[in-house]
Order: C-alpha cells, then structure tokens, then sequence
C-alpha cells in the first residue's frame, strides 16, 4: 500500500468516527442504520494502517528510524491529547457552567479522560502500541510473538481494570497490521491470481458477520474488524487512493477525534437541530480541530527547542 492511500483511508477513518458518534444525538434513523457499528470498523482501520505504516517506515530506516520517536510520536500524542484536554474543558466551561480547572484535566487525563467524563480509550491503545512497537523493535528484534503477545496483554489490563469491550475489540488491529507489512510478499503473491474472486469473497464474508453482528452475537464484535481489515486490504490491491480532502481530515486525525463530540453536545444541547444545521456543526468541528492542531505544532515546537537547549547545556557541563 502506498502512503498516499494509508493516509487516506485514516482520514476517512476519523470522519466516520464522526458520523458514527453522531447517531448517538440525531434521531435521523436512516443515519443510525447506516453508520450502526461503522465507528469500530474505523477504529480498526485506522489502528490496522498506523501498525503497517510503522513497520513499512522501520523497514526503510532501521533503527534510524527511532531517532526521536520517543518525542514524534510518543510525546507527541500526550501533547495533543493534553491541549485538545484543556480546549475542550474550556469550552465546557463556557457553555455547560463547569468549574473544571488544570488539575482536574491532568487527574483526569492520568485516566485517560476528560474532566467531564468522556474515556479517551483510543489515545490508550495507541500510546500503547506505540510503546511496544519500540519495545519490539529495539530490544526483540521484532519477535513475531512479541507481535500477537501485545494485544493479548492489552486485553487482559483492559479486563483486570474493568473496561467495557469498546476498549480492546479492536486490540489486534495493529498487530495484524504489522504482520501484513512484514508479509506483504507473501500475501500479495497468494492472492494476486483471482484478486476479484478474493475481493468478492471477504465481501460476502465480512457482509454475513457484519449482519451476523447487528443480529445481536455480540461474540462477532472481535470478528468483524478483522473480517473488515481482510476486505479493505485486498480493496486497496485493486485501487489506489488519493484524496487532498482526505490527506487534510488525516493531518488532524486525532484533534478530530478529540474535540468533536463537545460540539455534538452544544448542538444537541436542546434538541435534533436538524439536518440544515449539520453543515455548520461539522464546519464548526474543522475549525476547532484546525485551531487545536495549530496549538499543539506551536506547543510542540516550543517543547523541542526546549528540549534541545537543555541537550546543548548538558554537552557543555
């Protein structure tokens, strides 16, 4: 897969996430039939393109690849969980008459939430992917059994703390998606004769499990996303992605993520706005989400130059 398409395809991954936690507040039907379950089954693209792009990006640099991962990536996500922490509580603050302060943003964040509540599962186990990933790849020589051990670990913290299942069905996505990477060859060569036949089938397949799913066996839902990840990838054999709309939704993929349901809330304060309103409510949402990245790049780039004035100070020393 080329960049241009994982990029894409996690734009498109945090849009639906948006449309999906919208069927919580729109009495629309139509859109509650469309987009039941669609959040999970982005969740799981997205975390299955982050796990193959990491590897694609490691197998081209080595481990000069991990030279500032730790800030990049790491640090990073922290940084922008915390200041879309903060703008968000501001706004709640505004709008909702709350008098949540700094503390409570970081007591809250040590739990990966907002003052307000809202669990932030997703920064959770990306975070942590990330953290194995380097494990894995600096210290085990990307053991193969440290790959599938991750998820299953993750699972079971999610378990011994007493998370609902939204936090960890989709657990094995990033695994599977460094596995694909690692792969790739073999997998490309086994389906490159009949790749329509192979395309159709995971479509039946994921389509009965799916509709197996919305039936009510709760069991599919750690199927589904892996069926859903089968079809996207043999999609992405037979066509190419390219969208500039989608590559700017992935620039902000995880301010989206953060800042949108706050305004789902003042919009639904009182009732279903309506449809006519939607176009501004999700203008509104770009707006946010673009500000909100705008902090955390000037955040961030303060932070490094911090980071590297105390690094010069410590040579001299």
């Amino acid at each position: 897969m080329e960049k241009n398409t994982t990029d894409c395809l996690k734009g498109a991954a945090a849009v639906v996430v948006m449309l999906y936690h919208l069927t919580f507040y729109s009495d629309n039907r139509m859109l509650s039939l469309i987009f039941a379950n669609t959040g999970q089954l982005a969740v799981a693209v997205f975390l299955f393109m982050s796990g193959y792009g990491l590897t694609v990006r490691f197998q081209k640099k080595g481990r000069q690849y991990f030279e500032g991962f730790w800030l990049n990536k790491v640090f990073h996500l922290i940084l922008i969980f915390l200041v879309s922490g903060t703008v968000v509580t501001v706004i709640n603050n505004i709008f909702f008459h709350t008098d949540y302060n700094a503390a409570d943003i970081v007591r809250a964040a040590l739990r990966f939430c907002y003052p307000n509540g809202r669990e932030l599962w997703f920064v959770a186990i990306i975070l942590y992917c990330y953290v194995c990933f380097w494990i894995g790849r600096k210290y085990l020589k990307g053991s193969l059994i440290w790959i599938v051990l991750n998820p299953i670990i993750y699972i079971g913290l999610c378990i011994a703390a007493d998370r609902g299942t939204w936090w960890y069905n989709t657990a094995f996505c990033f695994a599977i998606g460094e596995l694909t990477a690692l792969y790739k060859k073999q997998i490309d060569k086994k389906t490159e004769k009949g790749r329509d036949i192979w395309l159709l089938a995971a479509t039946a397949v994921f389509l009965v499990i799916e509709w197996k799913y919305r039936q009510g066996v709760r069991q599919l839902q750690y199927i589904c996303p892996v069926s859903f990840l089968v079809l996207i990838y043999l999609f992405t054999l037979r066509v190419r992605v390219n969208s500039r709309i989608l590559k700017f939704f992935n620039q902000m993929t995880f301010e989206l993520y953060l800042v949108h349901l706050i305004v789902y809330k003042i919009f639904f304060s009182v009732r279903d706005p309506g449809i006519r309103w939607y176009i501004p409510m999700y203008a509104v949402i770009l707006m946010l989400a673009y500000i909100t990245m705008q902090a955390d790049k000037a955040v961030f780039k303060g932070a490094r130059k911090l980071a590297d004035c105390i690094c010069v100070k410590h040579r001299k020393a």
